[in-house]
C-alpha cells in the first residue's frame, strides 16, 4: 500500500546493541497527462503542419511518445512520430484525426487531434513581388503588390482589403520565393506587420515558399518546391520582420494567422507572434 514507511536495522554483540533507521515513501502511481493540441486548418498548396503534443507525468517518470493516424482519407508521413513534436505532410485535402499516446512503463494514456486539409479554391488570394514592374497594385496575381512593408502609406489600404476578404473566409497571401531570372530569394526591405482586424475564425496564411512570379513586367505565378524564400530585410530600428507584438486593441484574431517559408534578417531581425 501507498504511504510511509520506517525500516530499523539493529546489531548486537550480546552486550551493546545500535540501530539505524530509513524511510521509505511508497507512492500511488498516476498516469500521465497528455494534450495533443488544439484542431488546427490548412489549405492547399501548403502540404504539411506541425503538431504540437505535451506530456507530463505526476511521478517525474520517463515518457515515451508515439503519434498515429486514426483516421482520415489518405496516408500522411510524420517526420518523427516518437516526438511531442512533429511534422505531418498530407497529399489530399479531408479532415484528418490523429492520435497521441504516451506511455510511461505503467500506464498507457492517449490524446487526440485533428487537421482540416481544405482545397486552395476555398481561399482568396492576394500576390506580393518587389520587383514586379507594373504601375497597377491591386494584390491580384496579374497586379501584385510590391510590398506590404509598415512605412508604405497603401499598406493600411491593403490591410483593409485584406481585412474584408477575411469576413467572407480564408485568405492566403503569396509572397514570390525567388527571383524571376533566378533561383534566388525576393527581397523586401522593412518590416512586415500583420495588421489583421477580422475577428472571424478563418484562417490568414502569410506564405514566402510555395509560389514564385516568372515575370515581372507580366505576372505569371507558378508553384515552387526549392530551397528559395522570400527575405525581409530589417533596415532600422529592432526587431520585428515579418509577424506582430502584443495585439493591439481592436486586433482580431491573430490565434489564426500562419507564417510561413520567410527568410529575415539584419538589425537583430527577428519573427515575432502573440496571440490574441
Amino acid at each position: 500500500d501507498a504511504g510511509t514507511y520506517v525500516l530499523r536495522l539493529t546489531a548486537t554483540d550480546g552486550i551493546l546493541s545500535t540501530s539505524a533507521d530509513v524511510t521509505i515513501i511508497v507512492i500511488t502511481p498516476s498516469p500521465p497527462v497528455v494534450d495533443a493540441g488544439p484542431a488546427k486548418v490548412i489549405a492547399f498548396p501548403a502540404k504539411d503542419i506541425t503538431l504540437f503534443g505535451h506530456a507530463t507525468d505526476p511521478n517525474n517518470d520517463p515518457l515515451t511518445a508515439q503519434w498515429t493516424l486514426t483516421n482520415g482519407p489518405a496516408p500522411v508521413r510524420f517526420s518523427a512520430p516518437w516526438g511531442l513534436a512533429t511534422t505531418v505532410t498530407f497529399t489530399t485535402t479531408g479532415t484528418y484525426t490523429f492520435q497521441l499516446a504516451v506511455r510511461d512503463g505503467t500506464f498507457n494514456v492517449t490524446g487526440s487531434t485533428t487537421v482540416t486539409v481544405n482545397s486552395a479554391s476555398s481561399q482568396t488570394e492576394f500576390y506580393v513581388d518587389p520587383t514586379y514592374t507594373g504601375s497597377v497594385e491591386t494584390g491580384a496575381a496579374a497586379t501584385p503588390w510590391k510590398t506590404l512593408i509598415e512605412t508604405d502609406p497603401s499598406s493600411s489600404g491593403r490591410w483593409r482589403t485584406i481585412n474584408a476578404a477575411l469576413a467572407a473566409g480564408p485568405v492566403i497571401i503569396y509572397f514570390s520565393a525567388r527571383n524571376a531570372g533566378t533561383d534566388s530569394a525576393e527581397e523586401i526591405a522593412g518590416s512586415v506587420r500583420v495588421r489583421r482586424t477580422d475577428k472571424s475564425t478563418n484562417r490568414l496564411t502569410l506564405d514566402g515558399m510555395s509560389r514564385y512570379n516568372t515575370n515581372d513586367a507580366n505576372p505569371s505565378w507558378v508553384d515552387y518546391a526549392g530551397a528559395s524564400r522570400m527575405r525581409i530585410r530589417v533596415t532600422s530600428g529592432c526587431c520585428l520582420a515579418i509577424g506582430w507584438y502584443s495585439s493591439l486593441s481592436g486586433d482580431g484574431k491573430l490565434d489564426y494567422v500562419t507564417l510561413r517559408g520567410f527568410e529575415v534578417t539584419g538589425s537583430s531581425a527577428r519573427i515575432t507572434w502573440g496571440g490574441s
